[in-house]
Parts: structure tokens; sequence; C-alpha cells
């Protein structure tokens, strides 16, 4: 069977587990409150230009005004590509609240906005948010505001995570799995015969591949797989059966 390309793995972060929530991983300049956000209540995001990408005279430390390029990531939106609903530094956001993508100037030398992300990029209700992806700019593009890339700069990548938004999201009804979050063994059942499960980590690699038994149920031991959430994709003998998320503990 031809590897799958597994584009609904999203998440991109290392994790620090309390219970079932799972923090936030955050860019060095970038602050948010709260971290256990699941995108679809008020948060506040903070910019520290101070500790964002050195580009030299195109820096945002001490400017006037600050604005946000940005856009939001969805279950089925891998983060590493800029994601969907875009806002545009110059644009009037969706959420009937913002007229300006403008950040507030703390004072300290950061520069912070609060806004609900569903709202502000007008996700649809049956959505399950995964992050954001964002670009600072003083109003134009002569000077802007990037994370740190080694000696590149690169988008700003927001992940929010909420055990509310661990559940399973299955593209289809061919196949169920339990528990979740699982510690160790992983039951699957599916409507048709099983021909392999690809379970990837948060960066979209394939971590376990398992030749799938012919029957419609299957035990999968996730033993050796660390603590975080990762994408399970079950292929049936119609193909792929659906993607879904797992939290291992």
């Amino acid at each position: 069977m031809k590897k799958p390309l597994l584009s609904f793995a999203a998440i991109l972060f290392s994790i620090s587990m309390i219970g079932l929530n799972v923090l936030a991983q955050l860019p060095e300049a970038i602050g948010l409150t709260p971290l256990n956000s699941d995108g679809r209540s008020p948060v506040t995001l903070t910019f520290n230009p101070n500790l964002a990408c050195d580009n030299g005279a195109k820096t945002l430390v001490g400017a006037v005004k600050v604005q946000m390029h940005s856009s939001i990531h969805t279950a089925n939106i891998p983060m590493s590509g800029w994601g969907i609903y875009g806002i545009d530094y110059n644009a009037v956001p969706k959420d009937g609240i913002h007229t300006t993508t403008d950040l507030t100037d703390n004072g300290d030398g950061t520069y912070s906005i609060t806004f609900t992300p569903s709202d502000f990029y007008g996700v649809p209700a049956d959505s399950v948010i995964i992050g954001l992806s964002l670009v600072f700019n003083n109003g134009t593009w002569d000077k802007e505001g990037k994370d740190k890339d080694g000696a590149n700069c690169k988008d700003f990548k927001v992940l929010f995570s909420n055990s509310n938004s661990v559940k399973s999201l299955q593209t289809s009804n061919r196949f169920t799995f339990s528990p979740n979050p699982v510690t160790d063994i992983m039951r699957i059942n599916a409507a048709e015969s099983i021909e392999t499960v690809v379970v990837s980590d948060i960066l979209g690699k394939e971590v376990l591949r398992i030749p799938g038994n012919q029957n419609l149920n299957m035990v999968v031991n996730t033993e050796s797989l660390s603590k975080g959430i990762y994408i399970v994709s079950v292929y049936d003998k119609k193909g792929l059966a659906g993607n879904s998320k797992l939290l291992k503990q």
C-alpha cells in the first residue's frame, strides 16, 4: 500500500501533562492567557518584539503601532501551512467587536490583543481549533515581527490545547477506537476489514505502522509512544476509513 500523506496531522508542540489537560507550547516572544484554551473562549495574546527574530532594521522594538496578520488552524489543516480563515493585518476581523487588528501597547515593550479566536476568524461551529499562524507588522511591511528559526525568521505558530478537543474526531464512521486517552492498549473496531493502522506524531511523522489483520477488530500496543497527542489513521479495504486524534497518557 502506498504510504499515506498524513495531512490531518495538525499540531506541533512539546507538552506538559496535567491530568487530561495539555498546555500550549508557545514561541519565546508570545504569551497566551489562559494557556489551556480550545480557541472558543477569550484569550489574551501578548507579543514581545524584544524576543522575536533579529531581523535588523525591520524590528518592531519600540513601534508606535503593531498589527497582527494571522490565520487559524483547524483539525484538518496542517500547522506546517499558513492556515485558513485568514485575517490580514489591514482587514476587519469577523467578530463584530474588533475594527482593526491593532495590538495594545502595554508600555513595557510588549503588545497584546484580547479576542475569541473562533469569532475573530469566523470559524464554523463544528470545527475543532488547533492553533494560529501569526506575523506582526507596523501597519506596513517595512517592519515586521517573526519567530526565531536559527539564523532565519519564520511565522509564529501558537498551539491551543484543551482536554475538550482531545475527543475522537473521525472523518467517517467506518471505524471507532477506545480508550481515548490510552495508556498501553488501543482497541479498534471497523466497518470493513482493516488493512493498515498508521499512527503519526504531532509533526505528521509516522511513528507506528501496523499491518491489519483483515478482521473488523484489532488491538494496537501503544507502550512505545511517549505521552502526547497523535493522529490515528485507519485504512480498510475501501481506503482511508478516517483519522482521529489520540491522547497517550
